[in-house]
């Protein structure tokens, strides 16, 4: 099935390759890669494929190796499908919340704006660890959400009351009262005039506050700034 799709995937004469498979090291995502030819390729994949990290550079092929494995129990007889699932939807939420997935989408992003840009692109080989998925921004923002969890006559709204990225009042469009926050989208820093952010910032997360008044407010921005500044990287 790996050869067929990616045969059905050179009719349409693609600039870029992105294959996204458990365990790339089988003999089926490989001998789907050996189709690739010339064509920059990246490869999305989980633990297992960490055997095949030198047959990718060799081949000068991009990778994002994800340090989980997320077919657990998948040799059993007979899998359970709700432990199956629920599993999986556990690890997902973590790769969300832990920056995992803002680490490829910021990578995917990069080579997309050079192609759009006619460079030619700089292919990720990236091993994603809990060492670097784990980022100083979020832990800067959860120590935040921590210091001011217990003022009265205010709340964070948002699930843990951290969004996952910055937004503004206002829009391009008449029917959005709200849109990005452009000039702290890491994504968007190649593309705005306006960006405040250094090479180096790549996650920006946003602690959304409703309170009963505007000292409350100030009192909980305070408390959550002092939190904030005591993580390193921040």
């Amino acid at each position: 099935e790996c050869v067929e799709t990616m045969k059905k995937l050179l009719e349409f004469e693609p600039e870029l390759i992105l294959m996204s498979s458990p365990n790339a090291a089988l003999k089926g995502p490989k001998a789907a890669r050996e189709l690739a030819g010339n064509i920059p390729t990246i490869i999305v994949s989980d633990a297992p494929a960490k055997k095949a990290i030198e047959e990718f550079k060799e081949k000068n092929m991009g990778y994002i190796i994800v340090g989980c494995d997320s077919m657990i129990g998948a040799r059993r007889p007979f899998l359970d499908t709700i432990e199956m699932s629920c599993f999986n939807a556990d690890l997902l939420k973590v790769l969300a919340i832990t920056g995992a997935f803002n680490i490829i989408t910021n990578e995917l992003n990069k080579v997309i704006m050079d192609m759009l840009e006619g460079k030619a692109p700089t292919l990720p080989q990236i091993e994603i660890k809990a060492t670097n998925a784990t980022e100083a921004a979020l832990e800067a923002a959860e120590k935040a959400i921590e210091a001011i969890k217990d003022l009265e006559n205010i709340i964070a709204p948002f699930p843990g009351g951290i969004a996952r990225s910055g937004s503004k009042v206002g829009s391009q469009y008449s029917f959005l009262n709200a849109s990005t926050n452009d000039p702290l989208c890491p994504t968007l820093r190649g593309k705005t005039e306006k960006s405040l952010l250094g090479e180096k910032d790549n996650y920006v997360y946003e602690v959304i506050l409703d309170g009963a008044n505007e000292e409350v407010i100030k009192e909980a921005l305070k408390l959550g700034i002092k939190a904030a500044v005591q993580v390193p990287g921040v």
